[in-house]
C-alpha cells in the first residue's frame, strides 16, 4: 500500500475507535464495531481507491495508462471564472498542488488573524466536462497512498466517495423511487468506515429518529476529524435529484464547519454547482496552457510522438479543443492506435460534440435529468446548433452578454419547446451537461470552442432549406460555408452552388473569399474528379485572383499569409479535374498582371466563336465560366503532354 501501511491502518482505527466511543459513552450508547472491523473496512475502501486512483481507462484508449505516468499538474483561477467581473480576475491562477499545500496546512501557532487572511479549511473544485477534476483527484488519492511526504503530514489516509453512488435506487411498491435520505452523506461515511453503533434503549422509537440521526452525525464526525483524512467527494453533478442535491449540500454545511484535523475536496462541474458553504472555497481549473499541452502528449506519447500529434494538431482548425484534457486524452489515444489523427477534420468535431454531448457520460454510467421536457440530447444538440447560428449571426464577438443570449433565446426557444424566460436556466443546464456553452464571466457567455461554435454553425446551415442569401449574412460565414461544404452529404454540388451561385451573384469580398478557401483545404471535402467542380475551382481560383491584384495592401497581406502555397494545392486539385488542354481549347491567354512570388498571373480570355460539341461535356462546362478569369502561370505549365498555348 505504500505510504498508508497495516500499522497505520491499525493505529487509525485506534483512536478513531476511541474517540467515537468517548462520544458515545456520554450517551449511555457503545460501540457494536471493534477495531479490527475498522480496520478491515479502511482496508477494503483503500484497495477500492487504490484501483481508483491508479490508472486512466476510457473507450477509445487500447491500454490504461499509469496515472502517474501521464499526469500533468493543473492550474486553477482564484476564482471561478463565471464570478469575473473583468477580464484581469483571469490573472488570479496558481498550480493545484500549490493550492492544495498552502490552503489544507494547519495554521502555524501564535498567528496574528486581525492581519492575516484566513485560508479555507475546505475546497470546492469546479470545472467544465473534461477539464481534469476526476483525474487531478485520483492523482491526490494516488500521491498520498503511495507518497509519505505527498502534502507533508497533513493528512494520514484519503477518503473517496464518488457522489453518484448516492443517488436512490430503492424502489416503492409502484416502481417509484423511495424519497428517502438514509443513503445521504453520513450514513455512507459511516458504513465506509465500518462504524455500527447500538443505541441506547432512551432513544429508540420512532419518535426518537432525529435525536439518534443527530448522535450518529456526532460520532461519525468524531471519527473522521481524529484520524486526519482528506475526504473526497468527487461528482457532485453526477447526483440526479435535486432534493438529493439539497440534502448533500446540507451535511456538507455540517461537515464543513466540524471538521478541523480532516479536510474536504469537493469537486463539481461548474454549471451545477450554484451552493454556498461557510469554511469551503471555490475554485476552478483552467483550460491547459500550451506548455502543458506539451508536457501531456510528450509524457502520453513519448516526446518523438508527441512532438509530431502536436504539430499535426496545431495544423488543424480544431487546435483550440486541445486546452481540454479530455479532447486532447482522447486525440492521443486515437494518435496510439493510427498513428496519426484523422484527415478530416468533420471526424474530429463529430468526436468531441458526442463525447461531450452524451458518450462520455455513457461510459462512466452517469445519468442526466433535463428540467424540460423533450430537451434530451438529440434536441440539445439540435438547440446548440440553432443557437451557435443566431449568435454568430447577430453578434461580430466570440462573447455574449446576457442581453445577446437572451435575444437568440427568443429567437428559438419556441421551436424546442423551452419556456420564454428561461434562457439563464437553459444555458446553465447546457454549460452543466455538456460544456459546449458556458457562463465564462458574469454577465458573459461564449461556446467553449470557437471550432465547435464554427462546427455548430455549418451543421445548422446544411439543414436549411437554401444557403442564406443577404450578402450580409454570408459575410459572416466564410469559415462556416467552408465546414458545411466538408460535411454536407454532398459536397460537390454544394460547393458547386456556393461559388458559381452564391459568391458569383453577390462578389464575395476579398477577406472573405481568403477565409473561405483557407478552411477549405483545411477541411478537405471530398470533392467527386468531374468537370463541374473542377470549373467551380477554377472560378474560385479567378476571383482570388483578381481581387488580390486590386491593392497593394491586400497584395502584401497575401504574401504575408503565405497563400501561395495554398493556392498550389487549390490548383493540383482543380489540375486532377481540368486537364488544362481542356481550359486552352476554351479560353486563350489575353494578357498577364503582376507577378506573385515570382509566379506571374495570366489573364485568359473566352476563344471568340467557339463551337462546342454535345460530346465535350468538359469544355462545355468550361464555357459556363466568366469570359475572363484569371489563373497563376504554374497552372497552365503543361504536364506529360504538351499543351500548345496560343494568345
Amino acid at each position: 500500500m505504500g505510504a498508508v501501511t497495516s500499522y497505520l491502518l491499525k493505529k487509525i482505527a485506534d483512536v478513531g475507535l476511541a474517540k467515537a466511543a468517548e462520544t458515545l459513552r456520554r450517551s449511555k450508547g457503545k460501540l457494536e464495531t471493534d477495531a479490527a472491523g475498522v480496520e478491515s473496512a479502511l482496508d477494503y475502501h483503500l484497495r477500492d481507491i487504490k484501483n481508483w486512483c491508479g490508472e486512466i481507462s476510457f473507450s477509445d484508449l487500447r491500454n490504461p495508462k499509469a496515472i502517474d505516468s501521464v499526469f500533468v499538474p493543473l492550474n486553477v483561477f482564484l476564482h471561478p471564472r463565471r464570478r469575473h467581473v473583468s477580464a484581469n480576475e483571469a490573472a488570479g491562477v496558481v498550480s493545484f498542488e500549490r493550492l492544495l499545500t498552502e490552503t489544507l496546512k494547519p495554521l502555524p501557532a501564535g498567528l496574528n488573524l486581525s492581519t492575516t487572511p484566513l485560508p479555507p479549511k475546505h475546497l470546492i473544485i469546479l470545472g467544465q466536462p473534461g477539464a481534469g477534476k476526476t483525474t487531478s483527484m485520483r492523482h491526490v488519492c494516488h500521491q498520498l497512498l503511495h507518497d509519505a511526504d505527498f502534502l507533508g503530514d497533513q493528512f494520514d489516509i484519503p477518503l473517496l466517495v464518488r457522489l453518484r453512488d448516492v443517488n436512490p435506487r430503492t424502489k416503492t411498491g409502484d416502481g417509484a423511487e423511495k424519497l428517502s435520505d438514509d443513503d445521504v452523506l453520513l450514513s455512507v461515511l459511516q458504513n465506509l468506515v465500518g462504524l455500527r453503533i447500538a443505541y441506547p434503549s432512551d432513544l429508540a422509537g420512532d419518535e426518537n429518529r432525529v435525536a439518534r440521526r443527530t448522535l450518529r452525525d456526532r460520532i461519525v464526525i468524531d471519527f473522521l476529524d481524529s484520524v486526519k483524512a482528506l475526504i473526497v467527494f468527487e461528482g457532485f453533478d453526477e447526483i440526479v435529484a435535486k432534493w438529493r442535491k439539497d440534502a448533500v449540500v446540507s451535511q456538507l454545511r455540517t461537515l464543513a464547519l466540524q471538521l478541523e484535523q480532516s479536510r474536504i475536496v469537493l469537486t463539481s462541474r461548474t454549471g451545477e454547482f450554484n451552493y454556498h458553504i461557510d469554511n469551503m472555497a471555490q475554485f476552478e481549473l483552467t483550460p491547459l496552457s500550451r506548455p502543458q499541452i506539451a508536457g501531456f502528449v510528450s509524457r502520453w506519447l513519448g516526446p518523438e510522438d508527441g512532438d509530431r500529434l502536436l504539430a499535426q494538431i496545431e495544423k488543424s482548425p480544431y487546435t483550440d479543443t486541445a486546452i481540454r484534457p479530455l479532447t486532447i486524452a482522447h486525440l492521443c489515444a486515437i494518435y496510439e492506435k493510427a498513428g496519426r489523427i484523422p484527415d478530416k477534420p468533420k471526424t474530429v468535431y463529430r468526436r468531441i460534440v458526442n463525447l461531450l454531448l452524451e458518450e462520455w457520460d455513457e461510459q462512466r454510467s452517469v445519468k442526466r435529468e433535463s428540467g424540460y421536457a423533450h430537451f434530451e440530447v438529440d434536441r440539445k444538440s439540435e438547440f446548440l446548433a440553432n443557437l451557435a447560428y443566431v449568435l454568430t449571426m447577430s453578434v461580430k464577438r466570440s462573447a455574449y452578454s446576457k442581453d445577446d443570449l437572451i435575444s437568440a433565446y427568443e429567437k428559438i426557444y419556441d421551436n424546442f419547446g423551452l419556456p420564454r424566460a428561461d434562457a439563464a436556466k437553459v444555458a446553465n443546464e447546457l454549460e452543466s451537461h455538456t460544456g459546449l456553452f458556458v457562463q465564462s464571466g458574469y454577465d458573459t457567455f461564449e461556446f467553449s470552442h470557437k471550432s465547435l461554435q464554427e462546427y455548430l454553425t455549418a451543421e445548422f446551415i446544411v439543414r436549411l432549406p437554401a444557403v442564406p442569401s443577404e450578402r450580409r449574412d454570408l459575410l459572416r460565414l466564410p469559415n462556416e460555408l467552408a465546414i458545411a461544404t466538408a460535411i454536407s452529404s454532398r459536397p460537390s454540388q454544394y460547393f458547386t452552388h456556393l461559388v458559381m451561385g452564391s459568391f458569383e451573384t453577390l462578389r464575395q469580398p476579398f477577406g472573405f473569399i481568403r477565409a473561405f478557401v483557407t478552411r477549405l483545404l483545411l477541411e478537405s471535402p471530398d470533392f467527386e474528379r468531374s468537370p463541374v467542380v473542377g470549373a467551380a475551382l477554377i472560378a474560385l481560383y479567378s476571383r482570388y485572383l483578381q481581387l488580390v491584384q486590386k491593392s497593394s495592401n491586400q497584395l502584401s497581406l497575401f504574401i504575408y499569409d503565405q497563400l501561395a502555397s495554398e493556392f498550389s494545392a487549390l490548383g493540383v486539385m482543380i489540375r486532377e479535374r481540368v486537364p488544362m488542354a481542356e481550359l486552352l481549347a476554351v479560353y486563350r491567354i489575353a494578357g498577364t498582371s503582376a507577378g506573385l512570388d515570382g509566379d506571374e498571373i495570366m489573364v485568359l480570355a473566352r476563344k471568340p466563336n467557339l463551337k462546342l460539341t454535345l460530346e465535350n461535356r468538359m469544355q462545355a462546362q468550361l464555357a459556363q465560366l466568366a469570359n475572363e478569369i484569371w489563373v497563376r502561370s504554374s497552372l497552365l505549365a503543361p504536364d506529360d503532354d504538351a499543351v500548345t498555348v496560343t494568345r
